[in-house]
């Protein structure tokens, strides 16, 4: 009978170790960073008119929405899209997160034009990760957008920072 309690022990040890073991061994997903740095090292948040920014500038895992604010202090409409990238900051540079071209199929309106923001306005966006294939790990992040102002063309892209925490 002895012999038996401990084969039991031992399963039951067993068993429970196993999960344990496993859950050490999970990791977080990584996002795929494309291999060069990005070419826009420098972003600032605002411009003469125009400011992008998160409502929350750090995040806890898992960073599934991110919402995001528009305003034009300026004095002339501003054009924008849809379309945003991701980058993430490796040893102080600046990498680019890689978007699957499926999602430009997906979603017909992820494009670089189409919203219109009338001076003195602010608009506010949300952002939903899961629709872009986009997964965050512990890290400092930006996300970069383009805008137009309607009566010059000129084309001034902004970024707004958040840092992502175990």
């Amino acid at each position: 009978m002895s012999i038996r309690i401990s084969k039991i022990h031992m399963l039951s040890a067993l068993l429970i170790s196993i999960p344990l073991f496993l859950a050490s061994c999970i990791t977080r997903p990584s996002p795929d960073l494309l291999e060069d740095p990005s070419p826009r090292q420098e972003l600032p948040a605002e411009s003469e008119d125009i400011t992008l920014s998160l409502e929350q500038t750090t995040h806890a895992l898992p960073v599934e929405k991110l919402n995001l604010n528009v305003h034009n202090t300026g004095s002339t409409f501003y054009t924008y899209g849809e379309f945003f990238y991701m980058e993430k900051e490796i040893e102080g540079r600046w990498y680019m997160l890689e978007i699957e071209d499926a999602i430009f199929d997906d979603f017909a309106a992820f494009d670089n034009y189409g919203s219109r923001i009338a001076p003195g306005e602010t608009t506010e966006e949300t952002l939903d990760l899961k629709d872009y294939a986009l997964t965050l790990n512990s890290g400092k992040y930006r996300l970069v957008k383009a805008f137009s102002n309607e009566a010059t063309s000129e084309t001034t892209w902004l970024s707004a920072h958040l840092e992502v925490m175990d």
